[in-house]
């Protein structure tokens, strides 16, 4: 496990960071302090009717320009129970070193994913798509269906309500376990909605994800309904969010179309994706050191956008940083560009795909908005100190499991 610290200082002039080693951070759960909302549950039987849920994203498209505190909707006792339910079963895999493990040890009923999909559907459309959030936050970025990395970053920040999260997209596809990453995020979504955020994704798109794998997960372990019922979730995500006003947070990167914060407030949703426009660039474009301001994506979607592009951006908006994901990067974090560090991009799945051989990371910003990075590394690399680190996490917190393990400075 290895940690980082990153200052932010100048605000509204694209910000000054300082990268540092934080070999004097705790690693432990709980650090946020934030205080949950839990409901309580109970037992009771749900009457529904699994063939009718389908159609409950097709109501009226909706532009919701956000009203703060949020309203989310209410839960009967019996739908926080199915919720309840789903948690513990999920988290009983903290326990398992494998993925083959997890999939033997979790058994998820297809009537409360259901009933858990339509219910957080209403909660992200109560959700304007820019969020205003506060730190302290954990960010996490791409977790592809590895849910072992997943639960590996709740044992690390702390789960929920000790600590409170925002998940920059790309929870499916690629890894083989999309559907546990996807339920546990929203279970979380439901019982704590004040601490537990999710953006969309370049890969929460129904035209995506059928071809990416998870429509192939769906179908293979649970069935055509799942993957019908998370989509229609996907459709109603959030874009962006800011954290305190200083920093700005999507999936993707910038676009040409986007001339103020208010154009994302104003993207309607629940929406499918499209090949171009505001709504797909949020989503799909990169930084790129090799152009000032724009040039197509060597992806075939969307844009790249240069240094000028993004300084524009952050000065106009008052931000200090941007932060994002999309793309793998081998320390699992990585800066743009590197003289400023205006950008970072958070990558979370560890070894993507199982070949690339990458650490993973979760930006973690305090309530003094200092940043800071969580470094996961595949098992066959950690050190003897992060294998301590990784077996103190999974036993019951004491004052004696507070870890404060030297970390190598960044250039």
């Amino acid at each position: 496990m290895e940690g980082h610290q990153l200052e932010t200082t100048g605000k509204g002039s694209g910000g000054r960071h300082c990268l540092r080693p934080s070999g004097n951070s705790e690693i432990k759960g709980g650090q946020n302090n934030k205080k949950g909302n839990g409901s309580s549950s109970s037992n009771s039987g749900m009457g529904f009717n699994v063939g009718s849920l389908h159609a409950y994203s097709s109501s009226l498209v909706k532009m919701n320009m956000g009203e703060y505190p949020i309203q989310y909707p209410e839960l009967s006792d019996s739908q926080m129970a199915a919720v309840n339910r789903m948690i513990k079963q999920l988290t009983a895999a903290r326990s398992c070193k494998v993925q083959k493990e997890v999939m033997e040890a979790v058994t998820l009923n297809l009537e409360d994913i259901a009933l858990v999909c339509k219910n957080v559907h209403g909660f992200f459309m109560a959700e304007p798509g820019l969020i205003k959030l506060n730190a302290p936050i954990n960010v996490v970025g791409d977790i592809h269906g590895q849910f072992l990395d997943l639960l590996r970053y709740f044992e690390v920040g702390g789960f929920p309500p000790d600590s409170s999260y925002l998940f920059l997209g790309d929870f499916v596809d690629r890894g083989k376990m999309g559907v546990e990453c996807t339920m546990l995020l929203f279970c979380y979504k439901l019982k704590y909605p004040n601490l537990v955020y999710l953006l969309r994704g370049n890969h929460e798109c129904i035209s995506t994800s059928r071809f990416y794998g998870f429509h192939d997960e769906c179908q293979k372990r649970f069935n055509t309904d799942t993957w019908r019922h998370v989509n229609a979730v996907f459709r109603a995500l959030p874009i962006a969010a800011t954290i305190d006003e200083r920093i700005f947070c999507t999936h993707g990167g910038l676009s040409p179309e986007l001339k103020s914060l208010d154009d994302i407030l104003r993207i309607p949703r629940p929406t499918d994706l499209t090949v171009e426009g505001l709504l797909c660039d949020l989503l799909w474009s990169d930084p790129s050191t090799e152009i000032d301001t724009w040039a197509p994506s060597d992806r075939g979607v969307s844009w790249l956008f240069g240094r000028e592009v993004l300084d524009e951006f952050l000065k106009k908006n008052n931000f200090d940083l941007f932060v994002r994901a999309h793309q793998v990067v081998e320390a699992g974090f990585e800066f743009f560009p590197k003289d400023t560090r205006q950008l970072v991009t958070v990558f979370s799945a560890v070894n993507y795909c199982g070949h690339f051989d990458n650490a993973g990371a979760m930006l973690i910003i305090d309530k003094e908005m200092t940043c800071s990075f969580r470094v996961l590394r595949p098992p066959e690399h950690q050190t003897k100190e992060e294998e301590k680190t990784s077996a103190l996490l999974k036993r019951p917190p004491t004052s004696g499991n507070i870890i404060r393990p030297e970390a190598p400075s960044v250039d």
